[in-house]
């Protein structure tokens, strides 16, 4: 009965039960995608592509003090008007929320994805719900 439900949905009576699972497990990623899609839809790439620079320019920052050249930051700083040390705290502050909503996002997942893996049949991956656990975004 399962594996018509699944091979129904799908239109395939040849699908197996790894099929399910593996068919299952992409719904969960596609999810876990839209979060993190809804988590940076309003930054550019550019943005996104400088997060990763400017974080470690902040780790440079934090051990090297002026002896640390964080180029970027510096320009940055210097434009808004602010202290490197007020810089730092603004590039710190959002590398640890988003750091914290991707790993919940990324953790969840895995979780879920882990939990179908084990699913001994179809019924229970067809039922499977993966809607709780998700961080708000």
């Amino acid at each position: 009965m399962g594996k018509e439900r699944f091979a129904g949905s799908l239109v395939n009576p040849e699908f197996s039960l790894d099929d399910a699972k593996s068919y299952k497990c992409e719904l969960v990623e596609r999810h876990a995608k839209t979060l993190r899609d809804r988590l940076t839809s309003n930054l550019s790439k550019g943005e996104l592509s400088s997060w990763p620079i400017k974080r470690e320019e902040a780790r440079q920052w934090e051990m090297l003090r002026e002896q640390g050249e964080c180029a970027i930051l510096r320009a940055e700083a210097f434009e808004r008007g602010i202290s490197m040390d007020e810089m730092v705290a603004k590039v710190k502050g959002n590398a640890a929320l988003f750091g914290n909503l991707e790993a919940g996002i990324a953790g969840v997942s895995g979780r879920h994805r882990d939990a179908i893996r084990a699913l001994p049949d179809f019924d229970a991956v067809a039922d499977y719900d993966f809607s709780a656990g998700w961080p708000e975004v």
